[in-house]
């Protein structure tokens, strides 16, 4: 039993514990954010992430998978703005494969998530071709990545329970998808706004979804063009550039709430 020290942090009600490099090996990370993630028996939190000097991070799902995460990356850099690994207005996040571009801004960071696929390697899923306004499960959905793989659903209003839970699992953990995928059910709120409801794999439902926010943006993209959208999720608002041939841009909040000791 050892006692890890631990800051939770989170971004529009997207919350993680963070754990520094060092502070497990490496091999007890997927152990740790289950134990850690648990919302009766843990810190509980939407994720584990681990971050290293040089800002090299990790993300892992409450069920111990591996993901890219969007509004984690801003949390860390809360984080790591606190702990003074930060040191001017711009930096790179070394995340997963990816370096990402990020930006200091008032109240917040933007962070460059590269351009979205709707490639079938890339998502991935098992169809031949692109899924894009495809049916699947009794609904209408496209499948893309923004980093992490997503299902957007385009509908008219919030999407309501049980139903909601009930579809999201089934896709999440359709055959069409090796590495299961998020599942965003996505509507219009006004000029270039929209709302979400988001399913994750590995997690449930969340609050918040940096990539999914993205993914549900590009799609409306597809119909108002490349642009500023507003993305109102239940724990709070992004900003993301969308489109169909440039690098994603998301802007939004992050923060380090209270740091402890957990024992494991």
């Amino acid at each position: 039993m050892r006692e890890v020290p631990f800051a939770k942090v989170e971004s529009i009600g997207n919350d993680f514990v963070l754990i520094e490099a060092g502070a497990l090996p490496e091999d007890r990370y997927a152990d740790f954010a289950r134990h850690a993630c648990a919302r009766r028996f843990g810190v509980g939190s939407d994720g584990l992430l681990v971050l290293a000097p040089g800002l090299i991070m990790r993300m892992f799902n409450p069920d111990g998978s591996e993901d890219f995460c969007g509004n984690g990356m801003r949390a860390a850099a809360a984080y790591a703005l606190e702990r003074g690994w930060i040191e001017g207005d711009t930096f790179q996040i070394h995340h997963r494969d990816r370096l990402v571009p990020c930006n200091r801004l008032e109240g917040g960071f933007e962070t460059t998530l590269g351009i979205a696929s709707y490639e079938p390697a890339e998502v991935p899923h098992r169809h031949p071709t692109p899924l894009i306004d495809s049916p699947l499960a009794g609904v209408t959905l496209s499948a893309l990545s923004t980093g992490s793989t997503h299902a957007v659903i385009r509908t008219d209003a919030w999407p309501e329970s049980p139903h909601f839970e009930a579809l999201g699992a089934e896709i999440e953990h359709h055959d069409l998808f090796p590495e299961r995928t998020s599942v965003i059910w996505a509507w219009p709120t006004g000029d270039r706004q929209i709302s979400i409801r988001i399913w994750e794999r590995g997690a449930g439902e969340t609050l918040g979804c940096g990539t999914g926010s993205s993914a549900a943006a590009v799609e409306f993209a597809r119909q108002w063009g490349p642009g500023w959208i507003e993305v109102e999720n239940p724990g709070g608002t992004v900003r993301v550039w969308a489109s169909l041939t440039e690098p994603v841009r998301i802007q939004g909040p992050g923060r380090v709430v209270y740091s402890g000791h957990l024992p494991f």
